[in-house]
């Protein structure tokens, strides 16, 4: 029976990790699992998720920083692709560093856009006040560096 798994969109990444434990200490392979947003809809035919349970699965520090990172992608595969990956990591941790494993090339862009995204808002968007400076309340407006203020 599949099992759908629906995220929120607060705390993705966490919400993910518990989850993904869960299926790995129930032994539900990759194919059996569906993953979507809390805008997403399960099929008749998937089951419901199991509770969560604590399992100490090692991987390698390295994986969660990626996973954390990719959680917050907009790719509607992002999550089955993780977990397909953490199901194979789990028992070959050395996959981290193979260059030319299939599953990592895929996720290692989405990594990669993600950081972009994060180091351009970071250095290009700029906050003005608005307002006048005797308002008993301050407000800002995200301005782009790259264009002027209006």
């Amino acid at each position: 029976m599949t099992r759908h798994i629906t995220l929120p969109d607060i705390n993705t990444a966490a919400a993910w990790r518990r989850a993904a434990r869960s299926c790995l200490a129930d032994g539900v392979p990759p194919a059996d699992v569906t993953w979507g947003g809390a805008d997403t809809v399960p099929s008749l035919f998937d089951g419901q998720a199991a509770s969560v349970r604590s399992v100490e699965v090692r991987v390698p520090r390295s994986f969660v920083t990626l996973a954390e990172t990719v959680c917050r992608h907009s790719d509607p595969q992002r999550f089955a692709r993780l977990y397909a990956f953490l199901w194979r990591l789990k028992d070959a941790p050395h996959l981290m560093a193979d260059r030319g494993d299939p599953d990592l090339a895929r996720l290692r862009p989405m990594e990669k856009a993600v950081l972009r995204c994060q180091h351009k808002m970071k250095a290009f968007v700029r906050f003005r006040e608005l307002g006048q400076p005797e308002d008993a309340r301050r407000s800002f407006a995200a301005l782009d560096a790259g264009l002027p203020a209006q």
